[in-house]
Order: structure tokens, then C-alpha cells, then sequence
């Protein structure tokens, strides 16, 4: 299930400094790691000057992240064609793959098994063509604000591979990437939000094996959500009591699920949560130890409401805190 990680790199810290945390899992999940930048035919004029990080991140993502031109200005355009535009492509290529280079080869030597590879055309295509073509069972994207291998998490490059993936993505930011640069410090706790439906239960065999590999303890937890009024529902002298119905049930659901959890050999809670979905998911993500949140999303139709689209996006944007994001293809 995780056997190869695709992590697509744009040439500047907000990528590389994920690859700590990527690195621990890939130890712990004993996976192969494959580090992938793709260079713009359409930006490689920027690359002639290779070590300054804007130049760099343009080139490799294909975003600008310029700001935009009066009405005045012109861009000039760039060659995408002529008799040296090969060698400037084969050129420019050359030197990601030194810098490629230089990373692989110190993760190597810290007994991780890396790969790199670089190719030529757009971000989004190229780095779903390339884990399909190389058979990664997993793709880790960089997010830091509005940031993600060029303009912004769900939007953009990283917004298309996420909607298009076949397999998980794992977004993270490098700032809690970086909590794991320290050698020997451990995972400890994994976020399973469930809804109660078939489709979010379909994290449960990617809880199980990351569960197991890691030997991290699962909270499974599911929200009640009081916060959407119906007409005299508020008035109603039962109201009170029904939520309590709502929450019992919801108590019997995670429990169920926990116990399921158990038999497999997991450390197991369950958690029921009042108010708003996603905030309640938040709050509890930020303020318990998680180092990993796996929650499920609608394959190439795109991100669903409720559990499975606006809490998802609310988690990789506020809580801070790893997100595996479980493609179900419904």
C-alpha cells in the first residue's frame, strides 16, 4: 500500500523542507522515496540564473509568482523554439539534475533508498504522469500558506493533482516538517475523522497499515454538527434531547469503529465533538500531539462538501498538521 513516495520538488526551502518529515515516514513505511522537478520549456530562459530562488521556482513549477503588470507593460516572450533552444533546455535540465543530485546523495547516506528524476512540461500533468509511470503509491506535496510548488494549496498545481490523483496525496507544511529534522523523533498519534458514511470509511485500510507500521495510537473522532438552524428547530422543547440521540449514536459509531481498530492490534480512542465540523477538527487538531491526519475526498469529480471537502481543506489550510488525503473515486 506504501511502498514508493513521489515528492515533487520546485527548487526552493518551502519544498525541500518537507523532506524530513517524508523522511521519517518513508523509515517507518520502509519506502522508496523518488524526488521529481519539472522544468517549463515555456520558463527556461529563467534558469540562467540558476541559485536565486525565485528565477528557480518559476522555472520548475511554471507558476509565476510575479506581480502582475500594469496595463502599460509587456511580458516580453520567452523561446520555446530556435536552433540553441534544445541546448538551453538540455542545459537548464542539467542543472536540476545537479541539484537533485546533491540532495539524493545526503538522504542516501542516512540509509534511505532515493531516486530522482527530472523532466520537461507542465507541473500538474507531468507529476501525475510520473506517479503513474514510476508507480508511486503516494504523492507529498509542500504547502506553506498560500504556497504549494507555486500559488496555493487546493488551488493551482497542487489543487489539480489532488482532484486528478489516483493515489494519496500528502500535504504538509515545512514548518512541522521541520519538528522531525531531530533524529529519533517518533510519530505518536494519527487523526482519523470519520462522517459515518461508506465513503470516509475507506481511510480504515490506510489507518490499519499506517497504524500498524508506525505503531501510532488512532484517535477516531466524529463531529455532530448543531450548527445549522432549521426553522423552530431551536423552539422546540425536544431539542435538546434529540441532539443527545445525534450524540449517542455518534458515541456507538466511533466506538465501533475503535473496537474494529483494536482487533487489528491498534492503539484505538473514541472521540464525539460538537459545533462546526470543520473547526471542531481544527481546534482538536491543534491542540492534541497529531502527527498525521488522514481523511478521504471525492476522486475527479472534486471535493465534496461536508467531511469530505470543505473539512479537508480547512485541515491542510489551519491545522498545521500533516493531511493524507484518501482519494475514494466517487
Amino acid at each position: 500500500m506504501f511502498t514508493k513516495v513521489l515528492v515533487p520538488l520546485d527548487g526552493t526551502e518551502v519544498s525541500t523542507g518537507i523532506l524530513p518529515y517524508i523522511s521519517l515516514l518513508a523509515r517507518g513505511l520502509k519506502m522508496e522515496m523518488v524526488l521529481l522537478s519539472v522544468v517549463n520549456p515555456a520558463m527556461v530562459e529563467e534558469l540562467e540564473e540558476f541559485g536565486t530562488k525565485a528565477p528557480m521556482r518559476e522555472a520548475l513549477s511554471g507558476v509565476s509568482l510575479k506581480t502582475p503588470k500594469t496595463a502599460g507593460e509587456r511580458t516580453p516572450k520567452r523561446r520555446a523554439e530556435g536552433p540553441f533552444f534544445s541546448q538551453e533546455l538540455e542545459n537548464a535540465e542539467f542543472r536540476v539534475k545537479g541539484w537533485l543530485t546533491g540532495i539524493s546523495d545526503g538522504m542516501r547516506q542516512s540509509g534511505l533508498q532515493v531516486e530522482y528524476v527530472t523532466k520537461i512540461g507542465q507541473a500538474a500533468n507531468t507529476i501525475l504522469a510520473t506517479a503513474r509511470e514510476l508507480g508511486c503509491d503516494v504523492i507529498a506535496m509542500s504547502t506553506h500558506g498560500r504556497n504549494a510548488i507555486g500559488r496555493g494549496m487546493l488551488g493551482s498545481v497542487a489543487d489539480k493533482v489532488i482532484r486528478s490523483s489516483t493515489v494519496p496525496v500528502l500535504a504538509i507544511s515545512p514548518e512541522r516538517a521541520a519538528k522531525y529534522g531531530t533524529p529519533g523523533r517518533p510519530m505518536t498519534t494519527l487523526l482519523a475523522p470519520l462522517d459515518g458514511g461508506p465513503l470516509s470509511e475507506k481511510t480504515l485500510p490506510y489507518i490499519i497499515t499506517l497504524g500498524k507500521q508506525l505503531r501510532v495510537k488512532v484517535h477516531v473522532v466524529r463531529v455532530v454538527d448543531t450548527t445549522v438552524p432549521i426553522t423552530g428547530w431551536w423552539a422546540d422543547p425536544r431539542f435538546f434531547e434529540v441532539v443527545q440521540e445525534i450524540r449517542n449514536e455518534a458515541q456507538g459509531y466511533v466506538q465501533e469503529i475503535a473496537d474494529r481498530l483494536r482487533t487489528q492490534g491498534l492503539q484505538a480512542e473514541a472521540n464525539v465533538l460538537n459545533g462546526n465540523p470543520a473547526g471542531m477538527l481544527v481546534d482538536m487538531a491543534r491542540n492534541t500531539p497529531q502527527d498525521l491526519i488522514v481523511i478521504a475526498t471525492r476522486g475527479r469529480t472534486g471535493l465534496s462538501r461536508f467531511i469530505l471537502g470543505s473539512v479537508t481543506e480547512a485541515l491542510v489550510r489551519s491545522s498545521g498538521d500533516p493531511v493524507l488525503i484518501i482519494p475514494t473515486g466517487d
